[in-house]
């Protein structure tokens, strides 16, 4: 029985892959086009921590969005850098001081219809009825640690950097095939910058 319902299940999804692999290229331009944006973007300090709170919006695309509904699990990535700032002939040498980066599964089940978010750097796992909340959620960062101020010194300058995209890497190989030549796939938002302000309680 169990192996029954896995085969239906894998028919189901081969058939939805060979569906959008076969649509055309010219369709796909003329859908509208996703878009990701940060909103808001700033950085605090408390406890000896320097911490970051921002805000993203997506939109999807009609064709990401309905890869979703049919049961396609999308991977978005979140980056996050403290970088040291130069000037001058050293302005292009940046050194990382911190970095994180992790993914955050989106995925749609039509028997309890609902959304749920999977954060794979604590492994929590939210709910949502609605993909707006959902989107909105995976895009929010709040009082998220970077890193001790005792790494940062006084007298140089750093910036925080952030960018949210989707991960199509994460695909089986029928549809990554497929979002490799879809703009649909191709999501994500420029990096936004914030500076760091040293010297605050």
């Amino acid at each position: 029985m169990v192996f029954t319902m896995h085969f239906w299940q894998n028919v189901k999804l081969s058939l939805l892959i060979c569906f959008l692999v076969t649509v055309p290229l010219s369709a796909s331009a003329m859908t509208p086009k996703g878009e990701i944006t940060i909103i808001h973007l700033n950085e605090s300090q408390q406890g000896g921590q320097l911490l970051l709170d921002a805000q993203g919006d997506i939109l999807l695309s009609p064709g990401l969005m309905e890869a979703i509904d049919k049961g396609i699990k999308v991977y978005f990535r979140t980056q996050v850098e403290v970088r040291q700032q130069k000037s001058g002939l050293m302005a292009w040498h940046q050194p990382v001081i911190t970095q994180i980066d992790y993914l955050t599964e989106l995925s749609y089940s039509r028997f309890y219809q609902r959304y749920t978010l999977v954060n794979q750097r604590n492994g929590n796992v939210r709910h949502f009825q609605n993909i707006n909340q959902a989107l909105n959620t995976l895009t929010r960062l709040q009082s998220f640690p970077l890193l001790p101020m005792s790494q940062l010194h006084p007298g140089l300058d750093y910036q925080i950097r952030l960018k949210f995209s989707v991960d199509y890497w994460q695909l089986n190989a029928p549809l990554l095939t497929h979002a490799l030549f879809n703009r649909d796939w191709r999501l994500a938002s420029r990096w936004n910058h914030v500076p760091v302000q040293l010297g605050r309680i």
